[in-house]
Formats: structure tokens, sequence, C-alpha cells
């Protein structure tokens, strides 16, 4: 399959989060946790390794600007608990593109949240993606209006074009 290069506009925001858990822990090679929709504390994915605690807040706003994202990551901070000695790295993950600048203007309303703080956005999305395609592949919502995708899924996806016309027939 070629790189991808989604919007995740046809996500939710809880199908948002179940990615990036995914994505994660596949990548991170660490279980990540999801938690129930609603009230979370500021923390929306949550991995332990080595007695040391990874916190992932999602942020679904593909279309959001700047200054919107920064008053989310302020928004996130104040809710985290106080103590965040045990708080290794504090990942703030959105789908809306960002630039470096930007990325920077996070980092930086993000301070103190914990030892490593990092901000991603929809180009290290579908970076990541290029790298890990079994997770593309089980979340159809990102592919499932792409024709290319799907054709390409049948044609070496596990499901041959001539098994699928053979039981057709």
């Amino acid at each position: 399959m070629t790189s991808p290069d989604y919007d995740f506009k046809d996500l939710s925001p809880y199908d948002f989060e179940a990615f990036i858990r995914d994505l994660l822990s596949v990548h991170e090679k660490m279980a990540f946790s999801t938690y129930r929709v609603g009230a979370d504390g500021g923390i929306d994915l949550q991995a332990r390794g080595g007695g040391l605690m990874h916190i992932v807040q999602c942020k679904h706003t593909p279309d959001a600007s700047r200054s919107k994202l920064k008053g989310m990551a302020a928004t996130e901070r104040d809710k985290l608990p106080k103590n965040t000695d045990e708080i290794q790295r504090y990942m703030f993950v959105t789908s809306a593109d960002i630039t470096p600048a930007s990325e920077k203007d996070l980092q930086a309303e993000l301070s103190g949240c914990a030892a490593a703080i990092e901000v991603h956005g929809r180009g290290w999305l579908n970076a990541l993606l290029a790298m890990h395609p079994e997770i593309e592949r089980r979340h159809f919502k990102l592919w499932l209006k792409t024709s290319v995708a799907i054709r390409e899924m049948l044609a070496g996806g596990g499901v041959s074009s001539r098994r699928v016309s053979r039981q057709a027939n």
C-alpha cells in the first residue's frame, strides 16, 4: 500500500483514541490502555514501563488552529494530577496539521507535566501508519472511502480478488 495521507475526519473522537492506542502500542512495544468516554483527568491513554507512567492526551481536532490547540493543551495540563513525579512521558497527539513552531508552543504550554513532553500531529500519525500498515487495516474507517486502499487490500491484504470472484460465482 502507498504511504497514507489521512486527515482522520471519518473517525469519531473515541475511534481516534482507539486508533492512537493501537498505533502507539505497536510502535512503542508497550500496552496503552484507553478509558471510558467522559471526564478523564487529562489522561486518554496510559502505559507503564519500568515503573514509570506514559500518558497520552488525544485531541481529534483536524481543523484546529494553533491558538485553539494551545488553549486545549493548557486545559489538559491543568487537569493532570499535581504530583507528576511518576509521569515519565506526556504525549499530546492531535489530528490537526501542526508546524514545528506550533509544536514548540504546545510543548511550552505543557511544560512541567512530565520529564519528557512530546507533541505530535497529522503528519507524524501518517508516518507511523506507513511503518505499521497492520494498524491501518484494523481501523477500517480510515480507508473505507478510499477505493485505492480497498483495491490494494483485496489484491494483497489477505483476500485475493480471485477468491472474491470465485465466491461470487
